[in-house]
């Protein structure tokens, strides 16, 4: 089958993406009485409306790749009551959902597309701040 590699590692990525930071994060997050990002997403929305986008996004620094699932913004497109919305929800189980250059590219994006469309914008959030190692230096300043 073409592309059978290319489709294995999609679906582990995928798969890598639902887990957020990892089974123990989030039963630890849910044992606070907290939903995750996706359960928040979930009771919000129209049921099987979400379309996510930047799912497969990580930080865009090497060494954290693996530990920044959809780098800590589950973020995309769906409806309330039949209407269109912009969803964004910071995960706490990835990095206290702490801001990163590659989260605020995922959620600038789509701010400006719900501007250009009228959307409303719905933004469920709990966050440890930023990455400081990320936004300090030269590097991080200019981003």
């Amino acid at each position: 089958m073409p592309f059978k590699k290319e489709l294995k590692e999609l679906r582990e990525r995928k798969a890598r993406a639902f887990e957020m930071g990892g089974k123990e994060k989030v039963e630890k997050h849910q044992r606070k009485g907290r939903f995750t990002a996706r359960e928040r997403i979930e009771h919000l929305l129209d049921p099987d409306s979400f379309f996510e986008v930047g799912m497969l996004n990580h930080s865009d620094e090497p060494d954290m790749a693996d530990k920044t699932p959809a780098d800590g913004k589950v973020a995309g497109y769906g409806s309330i009551d039949g209407r269109r919305v912009v969803m964004l929800a910071n995960d706490f189980t990835v990095l206290a959902s702490t801001s990163s250059r590659v989260a605020m590219h995922k959620e600038r994006e789509l701010k400006i597309m719900a501007g250009l469309r009228g959307y409303p914008v719905i933004y469920l959030s709990e966050s440890g701040g930023a990455r400081m190692r990320v936004f300090m230096g030269a590097g991080g300043l200019a981003s």
